[in-house]
């Protein structure tokens, strides 16, 4: 006689793989734009300082710069505590005993999923703006003999 392969025991060893999955991605996501933020917003704030911008930076910007130097000063605090929740997160979607998992699962990539695309732009506007602001500067003084500002 065969035996018949228990369904029930295959789909919720298939649904907890799937949450720790998804909590290991969505936690995985965050790895943007905190690269954003230690690794360019610090020569983004180099180049600030460099050229000397006139009247400052916006308080975007500042906010991302004092953000940087938060998480370099922090970070081996906190990003451990941050890889240690989403592992607990993941552990917790493994057990079977847990049957909100793929829900907790889900609900935490998808709102890393949403969430992510916003914070990404507010860093990109946050840090290009002033570098155009300063390019516009440089260039404009630059410019001021150039094609079109010659006499006609």
């Amino acid at each position: 006689m065969t035996q018949v392969p228990d369904v029930s025991q295959e789909r919720t060893s298939f649904s907890r793989g799937l949450s720790a999955t998804l909590v290991v991605c969505g936690g995985g996501m965050w790895a943007i734009p905190m690269a954003i933020v230690l690794v360019i917003a610090p020569r983004f704030e180099e180049i600030f300082r460099k050229f000397q911008m006139p009247g400052g930076v916006s308080e975007l910007t500042a906010g991302i710069i004092g953000l940087a130097h938060f998480l370099t000063e922090y970070g081996y605090v906190l990003l451990p505590a941050g890889v240690a929740a989403v592992g607990v997160l993941a552990w917790l979607c493994s057990l079977r005993s847990w049957r909100g998992g793929i829900v907790a699962a889900g609900l935490f990539a998808g709102l890393s999923l949403l969430a992510l695309p916003g914070i990404i732009v507010v860093l990109v506007v946050g840090l290009f703006q002033p570098l155009t602001a300063l390019i516009s500067a440089v260039g404009g003084g630059a410019a001021g003999g150039g094609a079109g500002g010659g006499p006609g």
